[in-house]
C-alpha cells in the first residue's frame, strides 16, 4: 500500500484469508505458498504440454530446490511475487492454448488475468509483452481479436485507473518527467 510501482491485490487476497481464519503469521505464510503451489501446478501443466512429463517434472522439481533468492521471493508477503509468478504462468498458459491449440475462445480470460496480473506488479508487463508477440503472430490483422483483450485487460486493470485517477496520475508523471523522484 502506497508504492506507487505496485497493486494492491495480494494484499487484498491476504486479508480476504485473515477475515475468514484470522491474523497469523501462519495464514500469511500459507496464504503466500498456496499461490506458489498454484504456479507450480499451472506451470507444470503448461511445460507437460509443450515437452514431456519428465522434462515438466525435473523443471518443477529445480524450483523445489533450496535458492535463497527464489524461497525469498516466493514467500515474500509485500510485493506479492507469487502472485505475479502465478499469473505469469497463466497468462503464458492461456497463450499457448489460444496460438498452438487454436483456442481463441480465451482471448477475454487472457485480457481479463493480464490487467490482473499488471495490477499486482507493474513487473508482469514482462509476461504481458511476450504474450503480446505470439498473439501478434497468431491473430496479425484481425483486430476484433485485439479489442476483446484490450478490453477485458481494462477490466482487470480496473483498480489501478482508479487509483491513479485518484491519485492525480503521480505514477504516470513520475514515468515520464525523466527527473529522479520519490516513489511513495
Amino acid at each position: 500500500y502506497g508504492a506507487l510501482f505496485q497493486g494492491s491485490l495480494p494484499q487484498h487476497y491476504y486479508a480476504l484469508l485473515f477475515k475468514v481464519f484470522g491474523f497469523s503469521v501462519f495464514i500469511s505464510k500459507l496464504a503466500a505458498l498456496l499461490v506458489f503451489l498454484a504456479f507450480l501446478v499451472v506451470h507444470f501443466i503448461l511445460l507437460q504440454k509443450i515437452f514431456s512429463f519428465s522434462f515438466a517434472l525435473v523443471a518443477g522439481f529445480f524450483y523445489c530446490l533450496p535458492w535463497p533468492h527464489l524461497i525469498f521471493s516466493s514467500f515474500d508477503l509485500a510485493s506479492g511475487f507469487p502472485v505475479v509468478f502465478f499469473f505469469g504462468s497463466l497468462i503464458f498458459a492461456l497463450t499457448y492454448l489460444i496460438y498452438d491449440k487454436d483456442k481463441t475462445h480465451l482471448t477475454s480470460p487472457l485480457g481479463f488475468v493480464s490487467g490482473l496480473a499488471f495490477w499486482t506488479h507493474q513487473i508482469s508487463f514482462i509476461f504481458i509483452l511476450t504474450s503480446s508477440f505470439f498473439l501478434i503472430w497468431k491473430f496479425k490483422f484481425l483486430w476484433k481479436n485485439y479489442l476483446k483483450i484490450i478490453f477485458f485487460f481494462f477490466i482487470g486493470v480496473f483498480p489501478v485507473i482508479l487509483s491513479e485517477t485518484f491519485m492525480k496520475f503521480r505514477l504516470v508523471t513520475l514515468l515520464i518527467s525523466g527527473e529522479a523522484g520519490s516513489i511513495s
